[in-house]
């Protein structure tokens, strides 16, 4: 298996930010060990659908329904991979060119 590094944007959801619920996008990084980058670029999707972070704040069906768009996935020496995924960036989704 090859470790990638896989850069997503997602979009729009509703989430609770500082006690008030608000319609956003985000941009995540998930590092992910795959046979290809087609195959990290998936498991990359899955893992942020299923995020517990967004699962406590947001609608199960919205999730579902949110666009997840891989900006990128870079094959990485896996010696570079976190032992931590790193969190969301959340952006004002109102804000976004549609």
């Amino acid at each position: 298996m090859k470790s990638y590094k896989v850069v997503l944007e997602g979009w729009p959801i509703t989430i609770d930010i500082d006690d008030e619920r608000q319609r956003v996008r985000f941009v995540v990084t998930r590092f992910v060990e795959a046979g290809d980058p087609r195959a990290a670029r998936e498991q990359a999707i899955s893992m942020v659908r299923s995020d517990p972070k967004l699962r406590r704040s947001a609608d199960a069906w919205e999730i579902e329904q949110m666009n997840v768009t891989v900006g990128r996935a870079d094959e990485i020496p896996t010696d570079e991979v976190p032992a931590i995924q790193p969190g969301f960036a959340f952006f004002p989704f109102e804000g976004m060119a549609h």
